[in-house]
């Protein structure tokens, strides 16, 4: 047992006492509070702390969500790694299998690029999910008529690599084709961009959309150097996402 002040009358008391015997005033709620928080402890001292243990959750909860987050991005670097792993092993096992049967009963070689699968000319070949690309034929010229004949195109320099193909949609969903994703390479590695041609007499391929189960036929053109022959040249085309295979076209 020991003493304690009244808050009423400032009296020392027994602690033990449910009423302070000078002035009357119950103390079982000063006594329950001491006994509770301790003496010399501050109102609210309760609720700093758990406001102190909340805190530190919400740190723990900040720790945790970056810990996930670097896992998930390591995920996304190993599967990126994989499938480059995974081109190039496919790639050595068609360089060391020789010829294969192409669907018209044939053989047809297919030669596997640095990054990519290169087709022969005439031969169908996938450059999308669900998209597939022919050439057709490979000419050269200095100019390119439009509006009917009213007027034509001319190279800055050089001259006009003309490229005919086919291009068919075997997927569900229409397909969009942009002109950048096509280049010419020479045997040398240079790339060519596609020129835009508009209001050409002829179909000249630009940013056109192919429904499911259709084609188009229709040119593109490469301004190149007068010396370079487009029949020594390879049509390459890329969309450039991070797992799509990029096709190479043979032109003879």
């Amino acid at each position: 047992m020991g003493l304690i002040k009244c808050p009423e009358c400032g009296k020392e008391i027994s602690d033990m006492a449910g009423t302070c015997p000078n002035c009357g005033r119950p103390m079982q709620a000063a006594s329950n509070g001491q006994q509770e928080g301790g003496y010399g402890q501050q109102p609210g001292y309760g609720q700093q702390q758990a406001g102190q243990s909340q805190r530190q959750k919400k740190k723990g909860h900040g720790c945790l969500i970056t810990v996930l987050i670097f896992l998930a991005v390591m995920v996304l670097i190993s599967v990126a790694i994989a499938s480059t792993a995974q081109k190039k092993d496919k790639s050595q096992n068609a360089d060391s299998s020789g010829d294969d049967v192409s669907q018209d009963g044939g053989t047809q070689q297919e030669e596997s690029g640095s990054d990519g699968e290169e087709i022969a000319f005439g031969q169908e070949g996938a450059i999308d999910d669900g998209l597939t690309l022919i050439v057709n034929e490979v000419t050269e010229t200095d100019q390119i008529s439009a509006v009917n004949g009213m007027m034509s195109y001319k190279p800055k320099s050089g001259k006009y690599a003309v490229i005919n193909v086919t291009i068919r949609n075997n997927s569900k969903k229409s397909k969009s084709l942009l002109l950048n994703y096509f280049n010419l390479v020479d045997p040398d590695d240079a790339k060519y961009v596609a020129s835009i041609v508009a209001a050409a007499d002829d179909k000249f391929i630009t940013v056109d959309t192919i429904n499911p189960n259709l084609d188009i036929t229709g040119n593109l053109v490469f301004e190149i150097p007068n010396e370079l022959s487009a029949q020594d040249c390879t049509l390459r085309y890329s969309d450039y996402q991070i797992f799509s295979q990029t096709s190479y076209f043979k032109l003879k």
